[in-house]
This record gives C-alpha cells, sequence and structure tokens, in this order.
C-alpha cells in the first residue's frame, strides 16, 4: 500500500519523527526511497480502484481512505485482512481465526484513522 500511496515509490520507513525539545531538535527523521516498485500510471490505478473499494465497503469518505481487503480460509477459519492507507497513515489489521471477512474489519479501521486524526 505505501509504494502505491507515494506513486510507486518505496520508502523506507522509520518509527520516530522528531525528538526536541522547545530550544532544539536532537533528532529528525529522515525519508529514504528504496527503489521504484512499479510506475506513476499503476500506482495511480490500483491507487484509484482501492479508493473506490474502500467507498464499497461504506467507509467515510471524507477521512480519504484507500482500501484492499483479503479473507482466506485456514484450517477451517478465517484470516481477515483490511490493508489501507490515505494521505497521512497506514493501517492493517489482520484478524486470526475469525469467522469475519476482510471487509468486516472496515469499522475498526475507520476508528483507527479517527484516533489518528486527533493526533494532527
Amino acid at each position: 500500500g505505501e509504494a502505491i500511496a507515494n506513486g510507486g515509490e518505496l520508502k523506507k520507513p522509520y518509527l520516530i519523527d522528531s525528538i526536541s525539545t522547545s530550544e532544539k531538535t536532537f533528532y529528525k527523521g529522515k525519508t529514504e526511497s528504496l527503489g521504484t516498485a512499479c510506475s506513476k500510471e499503476s500506482a495511480a490505478y490500483v491507487s484509484n480502484a482501492m479508493k473506490k473499494a474502500a467507498d464499497s465497503y461504506g467507509v467515510d469518505k471524507k477521512l480519504g481512505i484507500h482500501a484492499k481487503t483479503g479473507t482466506a480460509q485456514v484450517d477451517g477459519a478465517y484470516r481477515a485482512s483490511f490493508v489501507s492507507f490515505n494521505d497521512r497513515y497506514t493501517v492493517c489489521i489482520v484478524e486470526n481465526n475469525t469467522g469475519k471477512a476482510g471487509k468486516n474489519l472496515a469499522g475498526s479501521a475507520v476508528r483507527i484513522y479517527k484516533e489518528l486524526s486527533k493526533l494532527s
């Protein structure tokens, strides 16, 4: 999802944006490219399809979420997944040994995005 959100460019993840006091910044995270995963055109095509998928799951359009779900049967139970991104965050939820399909995780993802939006 991250490379699709970045126009095909795969970026190295980092956990800390910055460490600072009111007087000084001691550390600032930096974005590094790991290369191109796909063309910009392919990324735009997949991104558009993921946006339409999120809309079809009833996700609040104001959140700008693009999503892909997955459901697999594993030993008689299901593994459900909901992989998504918007312009600021990427959220991936996987639930093992469940009776749910991936699209049933959309509500949990929306709650996470709403909480994340409070941080900005």
